[in-house]
């Protein structure tokens, strides 16, 4: 190999790291997903809430008072892979995991004290019975107090294979800003 692509080879690694050594730092994040179906009651069901609110606002009555194809954010905690997988867990009526189950595209942001944060796109899937303890342990060794709620009946915890990972660090000037892609 060349020594240009050797060292390429290294920066990328070290990128990978400066991720990693932030992700571990934190413990939530948001989660953006989109709603590909229009799953929610629309004004003629008198008997919801929907309508109840849809009648204030005239405008929405007609449409129902979610539409299709919005983003959907929401705060998650998470724990990570060595390999920038993220593990997290929600209760399958969430709307995020009912969105999930259409779109497995999703979007997180983590960080954002400090000037640092971290912009990653992935792809979700519900995590296997076989790997299920040993993601189970990995999250709750990072967040102990969920063992109040993980095993409710409809649990359920979800990786997310990394596509795209953007850190941005504003303190540095210039500001230290790369992208790594999967």
């Amino acid at each position: 190999m060349e020594g240009g692509t050797l060292d390429f080879m290294a920066e990328v690694m070290d990128q990978k790291k400066k991720i990693l050594d932030f992700i571990k730092k934190h413990k939530i994040s948001v989660i953006a997903t989109v709603n590909l179906e229009n799953r929610y009651p629309r004004s003629e069901d008198r008997g919801s809430l929907i309508f109840a609110q849809n009648s204030l606002h005239p405008r929405l009555e007609s449409r129902g008072f979610f539409a299709q194809n919005k983003p959907e954010a929401a705060v998650v905690d998470f724990a990570q892979t060595e390999n920038l997988e993220l593990i997290f867990h929600t209760l399958a009526s969430t709307r995020k995991a009912q969105n999930i189950q259409i779109n497995k595209n999703v979007a997180f942001v983590i960080g954002w004290d400090e000037n640092i944060t971290v912009q990653y796109e992935g792809e979700v899937g519900e995590i296997s019975d076989s790997e299920l303890e040993q993601d189970k342990k990995l999250y709750l060794l990072k967040i102990p107090e969920a063992v109040k709620w993980i095993n409710e009946d409809e649990s359920k915890f979800f990786k997310v294979s990394p596509r795209w990972i953007r850190y941005s660090d504003l303190n540095l000037d210039p500001w230290e800003i790369f992208e790594v892609r999967f």
